[in-house]
């Protein structure tokens, strides 16, 4: 996932919301157990306050790492032959300059590669002849988009101040609520970037959160589940790289 910083080992807090209910042994959140990064779980029995909690790497901001537009705008480019292709990797490659910054360049560079990738559909199109699959332009969404989903269904009476899972505050920008911070019901990340199977984010709001090792209630608890389309947009941000931008 790119997370060059260096590791230290955190508590961190999960999607908990509401009462714990057994995990696939019969054990449930209240459980006095930890687990490591690597899986291996220790006895805390001795320990105060009696949650189950994961012992996982902080692993800070995320750093930028290739878009899925660019992803498929270098398969594009080297799919036609494109000039300049060498260039094109090194820029907007999965080991390109533009994942070295911050949001900000990763951003630009991403507005960049669907420009390109647009052009040289338009052109193909022009010209008469037939667009290679790799040129399709992939399915992107907006971190804007997840956080609008979150607001309407998960920060009244869970996860804000004074919810009843406060300790996941998801009120303000929950984008670093969420990226690379461990579950405290199973041994997946919350988000992991390129991948909706990896992440327990979906699995709660998918209702399959028994068949990773994880338990609780479908989120939101209490209310219908997320409608399809909601699913989607988590679905395609997440396997599109879980951008913040």
């Amino acid at each position: 996932m790119g997370r060059g910083v260096l590791w230290s080992w955190v508590l961190v807090m999960g999607l908990a919301c509401g009462e714990p209910e057994p995990g696939p042994s019969g054990a449930t959140d209240g459980d006095t157990s930890t687990s490591t990064a690597s899986g291996t779980a220790a006895d805390t029995s001795g320990s105060s306050g009696g949650e189950t909690t994961f012992m996982l790497p902080d692993v800070g901001p995320p750093t930028p790492q290739q878009t899925a537009s660019c992803s498929t705008w270098v398969a594009c480019a080297t799919e036609l032959g494109v000039e300049g292709l060498a260039e094109i990797e090194t820029s907007y490659g999965i080991d390109g300059t533009c994942w070295d910054g911050d949001g900000p360049q990763a951003a630009a560079c991403d507005g960049e590669c669907k420009t390109e990738l647009a052009a040289t559909v338009m052109e193909l199109e022009a010209m008469g002849q037939a667009v290679p699959e790799v040129c399709d332009p992939p399915q992107t969404v907006s971190w804007g988009a997840v956080q609008a989903i979150i607001d309407a269904n998960c920060v009244a009476y869970c996860h804000s101040p004074g919810g009843e899972d406060e300790s996941l505050d998801m009120s303000g920008d929950a984008y670093y609520e969420i990226y690379g911070v461990a579950s405290s019901q199973s041994l997946l990340f919350l988000v992991e970037a390129g991948s909706h199977e990896d992440s327990y984010l979906w699995h709660k709001v998918s209702g399959t959160q028994g068949s990773v090792g994880g338990s609780g209630s479908t989120m939101p608890k209490g209310v219908p589940m997320l409608v399809p389309e909601d699913l989607e947009t988590i679905t395609d941000w997440i396997d599109g790289g879980a951008q913040h931008f």
